[in-house]
């Protein structure tokens, strides 16, 4: 079996050097990158990125807020880029096998069609499918072995449980209208959880004590959010970008640090343009977000 990427900047200490680190990472990402655009080994380069963001996760303390959010956002790029690669080729697999299939019965004589029997058309083999439809009005239990959520309207996707059911994970949520984002802890304590796309919509997070999360928060619109975590004495820290009329629950000014990358002054003194703190009603996860 083959080793997965191994950072030796990072030792196993738990120490590192961080200007190593960002060559040696650099280096391999251009290489994982250039077998990802040949399509060469998709299985193995997705493997070895995983890996890559656990050994970074596992030093996050170490890094600095934009080190993190470099790391993060480059990850997440090359595994979107790996995921659209295995759809082309496997619809590109498809069509050869199709085509071969035709060739094949151009040469198989067709039996005669009986003058009293109606002739109907076939429908097109190849469609134009949309791999993630839009999902509306649903009721979605969150499984810790689904990755990504996409495409939901007026939906409530949530974790009601207490426990945490594995130590890593990662989740993305994108596209989202009119629907609630309830976790009443999250289940993993590393990783990262991404939302992105988000309009009128309704999300309380609670992260786990001790945890070391990632919390990456990107185009939303006239969105409530509380998030803070289980231990009210620890701050957790929340990447935002592309924000507008958005509020976070007053109760969590203390205890949520807001990084907002978008909106960096060249003083680098962060704005709070897009959000504010305000009290509201914290719903139960069984109700979505009334735009208002």
């Amino acid at each position: 079996m083959r080793r997965m990427t191994l950072l030796s900047s990072i030792k196993s200490d738990g120490t590192l050097n961080a200007n190593d680190l960002s060559s040696e990472f650099n280096l391999i990402y251009q290489n994982l990158e250039a077998n990802v655009n040949s399509g060469h080994n998709l299985d193995q380069c997705k493997d070895d990125i995983i890996s890559l963001s656990k050994q970074l996760t596992s030093v996050s303390s170490l890094l600095s807020r934009f080190d993190q959010e470099l790391y993060s956002t480059k990850i997440d790029q090359l595994l979107k880029k790996i995921t659209t690669k295995q759809l082309t080729l496997a619809k590109e697999d498809r069509r050869s096998r199709w085509k071969s299939m035709g060739l094949r019965a151009k040469h198989t004589a067709s039996p005669p069609v009986s003058s009293d029997r109606k002739v109907v058309a076939s429908p097109t083999t190849e469609k134009t499918v949309d791999p993630k439809p839009e999902i509306k009005d649903t009721d979605i239990k969150y499984q810790i072995s689904t990755k990504s959520y996409q495409n939901l309207n007026n939906c409530k996707l949530s974790w009601t449980g207490d426990d945490i059911l594995q130590e890593y994970a990662t989740l993305q949520v994108q596209n989202v209208k009119k629907s609630t984002i309830y976790f009443n802890i999250v289940p993993f304590n590393q990783g990262s959880l991404l939302l992105e796309g988000f309009q009128d919509s309704y999300v309380i997070i609670i992260t786990p004590e001790k945890s070391n999360l990632q919390l990456r928060l990107h185009k939303m619109d006239n969105c409530k959010l509380y998030i803070k975590r289980q231990a009210g004495s620890e701050v957790q820290d929340v990447v935002i970008e592309d924000f507008s009329h958005c509020v976070f629950h007053k109760d969590t000014k203390d205890y949520v640090r807001i990084h907002n990358f978008n909106q960096l002054t060249y003083q680098n003194k962060e704005s709070n343009d897009g959000y504010t703190f305000v009290e509201f009603e914290v719903q139960e996860p069984l109700e979505p977000l009334s735009a208002s």
